[in-house]
């Protein structure tokens, strides 16, 4: 646009800049990070105005001179960069030629997550989901939905909470163990082993403490089947098991724990039962024992505080699958913290995987169901009366018509991430499919 002769001062700039460059090569200087903003491609200090002011890139008197004999111009012409654009195009133009000083982020509620870029991240995400599908555990650093209003306290056996364990036998000749009730409300009615857990007590650790004070067996437990709850300060735990030793409990050893103990067939149960909520467990054991529904999954000794889930929440869509991810600190898999507000016991456990799907999506359109249990976490020693329950979750339309992509998340703690492995994606669409999960019953 000047008609190639080179504007007043341009020229000066040109030649201090090429006498810098000069500088840098032989190792005389290098590019002060006060105030003169950040080092130019290859080493090159940016270019800088008659009062000592850095030049900002998109300005007119910043494009490069090239074709003039200038000391600096072969400089300039040689550093890296954009390629030289057509006269008038928009990237010549000075309102549109800013350079940010970093790549735009994608957009978060997206699909891109922050660590696209970050193999180790990835890789740690589909660690952990693979030890979840496993399950293991996880330890519990922090929640990313808490109830408001409402202070997060470390909950207590006895005193906020109450666990129960209950154990399902069945022998080779399709016997179910019962115990005969002592209590004086229940006195004489027939149960299976069941009790409290105490505090200081592992989940597995209570079970044979029960199972030996009210059948006199000693147990192994095989298998959750079933995890209950009354919101989450009554929660009740399902086991499968078998005996390993002791001798059954008879009438010459009654005490308050129980009156006796003996076999009976699956399908001539003694009367009176003290509640018939124990025949869909024997169904459910039968069942698992003639086609298990899930792998085996016992409870890992983790500390955890709070009664809380942590959530494999899911979207599929044509052999692809999504998973929610929490973006605070490090990705991972997002907690819920369970409250004890009356709303929330009434509504139970399900009401704090709500809130956290809340949190992030626009649920008027979608449907949520939470699938079951991928596994149990708790510690009982140290005070750590808490739970996580790893819990399967599925996200979808309502009408899903064509939707292959997940629901857009709101605001940047979360986002979807694709799974790409093949081992990983197949066996969630597993899981998924065949709901080869322990089932949450209320």
């Amino acid at each position: 646009r000047t008609g190639g002769i080179i504007p007043f001062g341009r020229r000066e700039r040109a030649e201090r800049w090429g006498r810098r460059n000069r500088c840098t090569r032989q190792g005389r200087a290098g590019v002060s990070r006060s105030g003169a903003g950040r080092r130019a491609p290859d080493g090159l200090a940016p270019p800088r105005g008659a009062e000592g002011q850095p030049i900002q890139a998109g300005r007119a008197d910043a494009q490069p001179i090239r074709g003039q004999g200038s000391p600096g111009a072969s400089a300039i012409a040689s550093a890296p960069g954009p390629s030289p654009q057509r006269e008038g195009s928009r990237a010549t133009d000075p309102k549109f030629t800013h350079v940010p000083p970093h790549p735009p982020r994608p957009a978060f509620g997206g699909l891109i997550p922050r660590f696209s870029g970050d193999p180790m991240a990835s890789e740690a995400l589909a660690g952990a989901l693979t030890a979840v599908l496993r399950g293991q555990g996880l330890s519990v650093q922090s929640c990313d939905s808490e109830p408001a209003g409402e202070p997060l306290a470390p909950v207590r056996l006895r005193q906020n909470v109450c666990y129960v364990v209950l154990a399902v036998f069945l022998n080779e000749q399709d016997e179910v163990l019962l115990i005969q009730e002592a209590k004086k409300e229940c006195r004489g009615s027939w149960y299976l082993p069941a009790g409290r857990m105490e505090p200081g007590e592992t989940v597995v650790k209570a079970l044979q403490r029960e199972v030996k004070e009210e059948a006199g067996l000693h147990c192994e437990p095989l298998t959750l089947l079933s995890v209950e709850e009354r919101g989450p300060s009554w929660i009740r735990f399902v086991f499968l098991a078998r005996p390993t030793g002791g001798t059954l409990k008879t009438l010459k050893e009654a005490d308050a724990e129980s009156l006796q103990a003996g076999w009976y067939p699956r399908t001539s149960l003694p009367t009176p039962l003290r509640a018939h909520d124990i025949l869909h467990l024997v169904e459910l054991a039968a069942q698992y024992k003639q086609q298990a529904r899930h792998p085996l999954i016992l409870p890992q000794e983790l500390p955890c505080s709070l009664v809380c889930q942590r959530l494999v929440a899911t979207f599929t869509g044509v052999q692809t699958v999504w998973v929610l991810v929490g973006s605070g600190g490090r990705p991972h898999l997002p907690i819920t913290a369970c409250g004890f507000t009356p709303t929330e016991q009434r509504g139970g456990i399900k009401m704090a995987v709500l809130r956290l799907l809340q949190e992030c999506l626009t649920l008027h359109h979608l449907t949520v169901e939470t699938k079951g249990l991928l596994g149990l976490q708790h510690l009982g020693r140290d005070q750590a009366d808490g739970i996580c329950l790893n819990v399967l979750v599925t996200v979808a339309f309502r009408n899903p018509g064509i939707q292959n992509e997940p629901p857009k998340v709101q605001g940047e703690n979360f986002f979807w991430w694709k799974v790409m492995e093949e081992d990983l994606q197949t066996q969630l669409l597993q899981r998924l499919q065949e709901s080869s999960v322990v089932p949450i019953n209320r």
